[in-house]
């Protein structure tokens, strides 16, 4: 199985409805499946999943470690109280290309 792990959910909180671009955090990934050349990251906000909070593509590196600077994506900025965030992390051959397997990691912010 692949698995997600996350060294931080996000950026510091924002104003409500004010997001920032801000460069992704730490992730670890480990169990790639074969065929697997990269990862596309995606940022849901489970209480508003119409809103689109971007992410990006990576090429797979040796040691799993997805360092910040790898994208970037729209920082969370809950319209009221707390929500949650969800990272998904899709493995794929291409960027594009079909989806061979997916980890997802969330939480609660702030």
């Amino acid at each position: 199985a692949v698995r997600l792990g996350l060294a931080t959910l996000c950026a510091p909180p924002r104003p409500a409805r004010r997001p920032n671009s801000v460069k992704n955090p730490t992730f670890v990934v480990s169990g790639l499946p074969n065929g697997a050349k990269g990862i596309y990251f995606r940022l849901t906000d489970k209480n508003v999943p119409t809103y689109n909070h971007g992410g990006g593509w990576v090429a797979i590196v040796k040691d799993g470690t997805i360092k910040p600077g790898a994208f970037t994506y729209l920082s969370p900025c809950p319209p009221d109280g707390s929500h949650i965030y969800e990272w998904s992390a899709d493995a794929r051959a291409t960027p594009t290309g079909k989806l061979i397997k997916r980890a997802k990691a969330s939480r609660l912010y702030p």
